[in-house]
């Protein structure tokens, strides 16, 4: 799944203010839409951040294809829906496109992944596989070859979480000047806010 274009641009405007249905949007406006932009701009991951996550990708699930042949790697969140702000974590789900019989269980496939990831990579490698949806937790400290690091989860046949990847890519592909510009902006203000990008829900 690509992400949609990677960096907002400015919206047509004039030096009376956008047009819009009945007229125009005040100056004041226009003036605040381009700093919205001008600060996201600078939140985006670079080029070579989106391509280091990429290859990751691809190592992770070359190693997992030795356990099962049949499994893929997706990434889904952030990384894939068009949200992404740059250093995010990578969030990937195994899927097995091949049942074996009997079927090996999410926590049994977390356990051997782990250990083939533990021997084969140099990441940090945390299971848990008795989790309510069965992850590995991988990280990577930063180095000359990747200075933002890596941290990374992996889930096993999370299948819902890839459709509202899919839901929110659409969302943010419909208008990515304007509807990735304010969300990423207030996803930003939520973290700074209240430490996450999910605010707490008052009473």
């Amino acid at each position: 799944m690509a992400a949609p274009s990677q960096r907002p641009t400015h919206p047509q405007s004039s030096a009376g203010g956008y047009h819009r249905r009945g007229g125009r949007v005040p100056p004041h406006l226009v003036e605040l839409s381009h700093c919205l932009v001008d600060f996201v701009v600078q939140l985006l991951p670079s080029r070579e951040e989106v391509s280091v996550k990429e290859d990751v990708r691809k190592l992770l699930e070359r190693l997992i294809k030795t356990i099962e042949p049949s499994a893929q790697l997706f990434s889904f969140g952030s990384t894939a829906n068009g949200f992404e702000l740059k250093n995010s974590d990578m969030d990937l789900c195994c899927l097995l496109q091949v049942r074996s019989n009997p079927p090996i269980s999410a926590s049994e496939f977390v356990i051997n992944a782990a250990q083939l990831l533990e021997r084969e990579t140099k990441f940090s490698v945390k299971p848990l596989p008795y989790a309510r949806i069965p992850i590995i937790k991988l990280s990577l400290p930063p180095s000359s070859n990747i200075p933002f690091g890596i941290a990374c989860d992996i889930g096993f046949e999370n299948r819902l979480a890839l459709e509202n990847t899919r839901l929110l890519y659409t969302y943010a592909a419909i208008d990515p000047e304007r509807v990735r510009t304010l969300v990423l902006f207030l996803k930003l203000w939520s973290k700074r806010r209240y430490g996450s990008t999910s605010p707490p829900v008052c009473d």
